[in-house]
């Protein structure tokens, strides 16, 4: 009976229990790189590192690993049946591929990112439907002349100045 278990552990778990190991690598070194791109970008936005983003990191840690572990799990337990660790190698290749994708936006994106949202919750966070217009027209408005989409006013300093074009 010992000999069949030794057999089964050199066939099936050894395998694994090697490919788990590696994923789990892989999603921390993912994890990682996101955190010191993340706060390069944080850099050249010209925001603060503070402990709310980094606390960010470990909510993310929370979210890849839990899932991760209950895969693996499954995996462990369905090992006679598969040749590898199928689920834990699929989902700590979604979580490899959300971070990269997360490296690679732009600082001016999450910005921009960041801006929407912050117009939308101050939208959401108005009961009064007049004041929650009035808000969204004034925050769309700051934003256009930010850009330079809508030209300054030309007013006249006072209201006795004709116009240029009553001159001609």
């Amino acid at each position: 009976m010992q000999e069949t278990l030794i057999h089964f552990a050199e066939q099936h778990l050894y395998l694994h229990i090697v490919l788990i190991i590696f994923c789990t690598a892989a999603i921390l070194i993912a994890m990682a790189l996101d955190l010191f791109f993340g706060i390069r970008k944080a850099h050249e936005r010209g925001q603060p590192t503070t402990s709310r983003g980094l606390k960010m990191t470990s909510r993310k840690a929370v979210k890849y690993l839990v899932p991760f572990l209950v895969l693996s799990l499954i995996d462990i337990i369905g090992s006679p049946l598969c040749a590898a660790p199928y689920f834990s190698m699929g989902w700590a290749a979604w979580c490899v591929l959300c971070e990269f994708w997360s490296i690679r936006e732009k600082a001016w994106e999450k910005a921009e990112i960041e801006k929407l949202h912050n117009i939308v919750q101050a939208t959401i966070s108005e009961h009064d439907l007049s004041k929650m217009a009035q808000k969204f027209a004034v925050a769309v408005f700051d934003e256009a002349k930010n850009r330079d989409i809508v030209p300054a006013e030309k007013a006249p300093a006072d209201e006795n100045q004709e116009p240029e074009n009553a001159k001609q």
